[in-house]
């Protein structure tokens, strides 16, 4: 058993300050050294044709630590041994995705980040709203992530942001977090239905969306929600909140999206699917990023990025 299934199976939930060692374990990939550390950070700002192609050439190391910018000036530590940051460093890191973010954020208001992880969505957001005096709500139920997102946003000077230690869902209460892959332990969910068996369970606090966006006094314009198949019990959780006509984006798999788009449907939701480089008005078999959008919030995505 390692280090961390031990530390969460004895119930032990205060994590350690985040620490390590530099860069280590180097890929054997034809683009190294030199090259792959010029190659990176343009990769973490751009999306381009043929970049994953050109991603399995590229050495990345797969354990150590490091300060990693992206674009908006967002700077993370990242620890290569999850696999989720190993793919930040690469630049597989919802580009597209966050450019609309900011888009959605340009005219002001709150955002809502359910499932905040180590923070770059949290803090792509907090500056885009700071301009406008916005603030950023994120509720994360896994302690070590609460704490990396805590020292990400002290890496980054944001003073508007807003960490809630509790899993969204459509009730106050507690409930049991099922950590889902120990590499990578962002899978985290409060589903019985994940494809994944759990290697460890937490005790956490749940609370609903509109429980803490009335507790903080917020007019949210945007809402994030990755949650792993908790969507549903998530979106029962923010009726009132959904009545200020936020624009939603869901990390949606084969089980929920449908049932997520027909819930949304009726209180007029466009459901817009990210595929690459733009948005699709058709839902998928598989995972990918769903972008509801109120019907009378659709004028702010240029025509050029939506296809049938």
């Amino acid at each position: 058993m390692s280090p961390l299934t031990q530390k969460l199976s004895s119930g032990a939930n205060t994590p350690e300050p985040f620490s390590g060692g530099p860069l280590s374990d180097f890929e054997d990939k034809p683009i190294r050294g030199k090259a792959a550390a010029a190659l990176l950070p343009a990769l973490r700002r751009f999306e381009f044709p043929g970049k994953f192609r050109l991603l399995k050439h590229v050495s990345k190391p797969r354990s150590g630590c490091t300060v990693s910018t992206f674009p908006g000036g967002v700077r993370l530590h990242l620890d290569m041994k999850q696999r989720v940051e190993r793919e930040y460093f690469q630049g597989l890191a919802d580009l597209f995705e966050l450019s609309l973010v900011r888009r959605f954020l340009a005219s002001g208001g709150d955002a809502v980040d359910i499932g905040g992880y180590i923070g770059l969505w949290a803090i792509t957001e907090a500056r885009a709203v700071s301009g406008s005096g916005g603030r950023v709500l994120v509720v994360e139920p896994h302690p070590i992530h609460c704490q990396r997102i805590r020292e990400n946003i002290e890496l980054n000077g944001c003073t508007n942001v807003v960490v809630v230690d509790a899993a969204a869902s459509d009730e106050a209460g507690f409930a049991k977090l099922a950590v889902l892959h120990e590499e990578g332990s962002g899978w985290s969910t409060l589903s019985s239905k994940s494809e994944l068996p759990p290697i460890a369970q937490l005790d956490v606090r749940t609370t609903t969306v509109d429980a803490e966006v009335a507790r903080y006094r917020l007019e949210p314009s945007f809402v994030k929600i990755d949650v792993e198949g908790w969507e549903l019990a998530v979106l029962r959780g923010m009726t009132q909140t959904l009545a200020r006509r936020p624009v939603i984006c869901c990390e949606l798999g084969v089980e929920t999206a449908v049932p997520v788009a027909k819930q949304l449907e009726p209180r007029e939701y466009v459901a817009l699917r990210v595929d690459r480089r733009r948005l699709v008005r058709r839902l998928a078999a598989g995972w990918s990023n769903v972008f509801f959008v109120p019907s009378e919030r659709l004028s702010e995505i240029p025509r050029r990025l939506v296809h049938d």
